[in-house]
């Protein structure tokens, strides 16, 4: 008697687990998207593919280093030129313009990049005689076709905003 009510109780156990896999594997296709959907539920536990211009992790100066192309628009006119960037420690740089008309002038100073922010400090003097500190910071993002800058530059006497690309 004892083994049969023992039987009894597996084969009662063993309906159950089937009933609750069979529940389980009728429910499943809703889980992941059933033809009746017309997208699969999101799974909460992937991440998102990053957006074309996700921010990069923090870049150590050697990634910043190089020639770079510029574009401005600023409060006396657009403007373009180049970067020539030479990294002296793991997240600071120097460098300079690269002298393609008289906004791409000066060189480069107290150049950082801290996290997703690049800032730099452009030395020059304009065509007047007149020294400048233009201020230059950006967001620093990767895209498919290299590394961009956009931010904002200036002085007391003028405000940009800019794009950069190298």
């Amino acid at each position: 008697m004892q083994a049969a009510r023992k039987f009894r109780i597996a084969a009662a156990s063993a309906g159950a687990g089937l009933a609750m896999a069979a529940g389980l594997l009728l429910s499943a296709p809703a889980l992941a998207g059933s033809p009746k959907s017309s997208q699969p539920a999101a799974n909460p536990y992937v991440k998102p593919p990053p957006s074309k211009k996700a921010p990069i992790a923090p870049a150590p100066a050697w990634d910043v280093a190089g020639h770079w192309t510029w574009k401005a628009k600023c409060s006396t006119g657009a403007w373009h030129g180049g970067w020539n960037i030479v990294p002296t420690s793991p997240y600071r740089f120097t460098g300079n313009y690269t002298g393609t008309n008289i906004a791409d002038v000066g060189i480069i100073v107290n150049g950082r990049v801290r996290g997703n922010t690049m800032t730099l400090l452009h030395k020059f003097t304009d065509i007047f005689g007149k020294a400048h500190d233009d201020r230059v910071a950006g967001a620093l993002y990767r895209t498919a076709g290299g590394l961009r800058v956009t931010g904002t530059s200036g002085d007391e006497t003028f405000s940009c905003t800019f794009i950069a690309k190298k």
